[in-house]
């Protein structure tokens, strides 16, 4: 991080409820998350624009969560495949929850941060049976993808 110091207009530490912007972006960190380390998902949104994109990182399903992170486009930490006691990561009901049980479903979900249960159970395939499911647009995420936000 000191190599790099020098080349930013400032470091901010990021806390639970934070507001944070970078000249017309706007981000906010809702909730601390339940993992190892700290971790807080985003919500970024364009000054001027509508789109709000929402990362959910890192975390244990808790109740409530699915609200914090209200992005047209969300993209999630799906690390399993099935839960596993004692690893502090999502699966994929857990997934499906967290996209049935928000205020307003999101326009897309990009499951990412695959764990090799989630490989195994080859992701294109669990993200096409959580869109028959829950009638939401799920994409999974590959290495080199990019996804245009256009047509939002």
């Amino acid at each position: 991080m000191n190599y790099y110091k020098h080349l930013l207009d400032r470091v901010e530490v990021m806390t639970e409820g934070g507001n944070y912007s970078i000249g017309q972006i706007e981000i906010n960190t809702p909730k601390r998350h339940v993992h190892g380390v700290e971790t807080y998902g985003l919500n970024i949104k364009e000054r001027e624009k509508r789109t709000k994109v929402s990362f959910l990182v890192d975390t244990l399903y808790f109740d409530g969560l699915a609200n914090y992170y209200d992005g047209e486009v969300l993209v999630m930490n799906v690390a399993m495949y099935e839960r596993r006691e004692g690893v502090n990561h999502l699966c994929v009901n857990d997934a499906r929850t967290i996209i049935e049980t928000r205020k307003h479903k999101p326009k897309v979900v990009i499951l990412t941060h695959f764990g090799m249960t989630m490989l195994r159970n080859k992701p294109w395939e669990i993200a096409k049976r959580l869109s028959e499911e829950t009638g939401v647009d799920v994409i999974a995420a590959r290495d080199g993808m990019e996804f245009g936000l256009g047509g939002i």
